[in-house]
């Protein structure tokens, strides 16, 4: 991630009057979630595997789009969109950013790290129990 730092920078010095900076935010359970350099057509599937894959614990029915939408010049707006990652990864529907969107992938309901204890001692049946 360190290394896209500089080019992340660079974008946003050479924004223009009145545009978006052409860069993409992604969160939640991706290995490297981050700000990354919005390429031309990219879309959520272009960056999940960017940012490094999903991570076990994500969820795929569902992940959340954050776009501003500046063009009214009285006030701006958030728009909030829903996509199933699950179709977005395997293509059959694509998602197309824009500057500055922020992809949040969830967690799974109920998901929970696998957790075990030791049992010893004077005890019938001792060993490792999940």
């Amino acid at each position: 991630m360190s290394l896209l730092t500089p080019v992340v920078e660079k974008l946003k010095e050479q924004t223009s009057d009145g545009q978006l900076v052409r860069i993409v935010e992604i969160s939640g359970n991706v290995r490297f979630p981050g700000v990354y350099p919005l390429s031309q057509n990219m879309n959520t599937r272009d960056l999940i595997l960017l940012a490094g894959g999903l991570k076990e614990a994500a969820y795929l029915g569902n992940a959340e789009i954050t776009r501003k939408d500046l063009s009214n010049f009285e006030s701006a707006s958030v728009e909030h969109s829903n996509v199933n990652l699950a179709e977005q990864l395997t293509g059959r529907k694509s998602f197309e950013l824009q500057p500055k969107d922020k992809l949040a992938v969830y967690t799974t309901p109920e998901y929970r790290e696998r957790l075990n204890i030791s049992l010893q001692g004077e005890v019938r049946f001792p060993g490792e129990y999940e």
